[in-house]
């Protein structure tokens, strides 16, 4: 199965963000677990080693929920085609910052954008539905947005 999971760990950058955003979550990702729900492996974008695959307990996190939502697996197969990208860092410090808007450049991605984007390349080739309002460009989105978007919209898984 796949889902989208929301966390947020004790290090400086995910308070950080946390902070800034005035959110629960700081970092969003692919979930993949095995057939009995149990967690196996991750699949999103972080500081360390941009976007690829994580084992599921490579960090330990203070928060996390895990949700599902229509066209979900649409949206992954959009996601994967970014493995191997690079983090966008400049991002993180304009959050921290506080200048927007972001920027976004999909060959360098953040967690919120490599979910959102590739959701909303689903929708454009096989008509999923969107996690986020089309009004709300790529470069503003951010993991507490995403959030209130998925809790309004989707199934909670845990």
């Amino acid at each position: 199965m796949i889902l989208i999971r929301f966390i947020a760990d004790r290090s400086f950058v995910s308070r950080a963000i946390g902070w800034r955003t005035d959110g629960k979550p700081s970092h969003l990702e692919y979930l993949l677990t095995n057939d009995k729900g149990q967690p196996v492996t991750t699949f999103g974008a972080r500081l360390r080693g941009g976007v690829r695959y994580r084992p599921y307990d490579y960090c330990k996190p203070t928060f996390e929920e895990w949700y599902t939502f229509p066209g979900i697996e649409e949206s992954y197969v959009e996601a994967m085609k970014f493995n191997g990208r690079k983090y966008n860092w400049i991002d993180i410090l304009y959050l921290l910052f506080g200048i927007f808007p972001k920027s976004f450049d999909p060959e360098r991605l953040v967690c919120d954008q490599l979910v959102g984007y590739s959701n909303r390349r689903a929708n454009a080739l096989y008509g999923t539905p969107l996690l986020v309002n089309l009004n709300v460009p790529t470069e503003e989105m951010t993991p507490e947005l995403v959030y209130a978007c998925c809790t309004k919209m989707v199934t909670k898984v845990r």
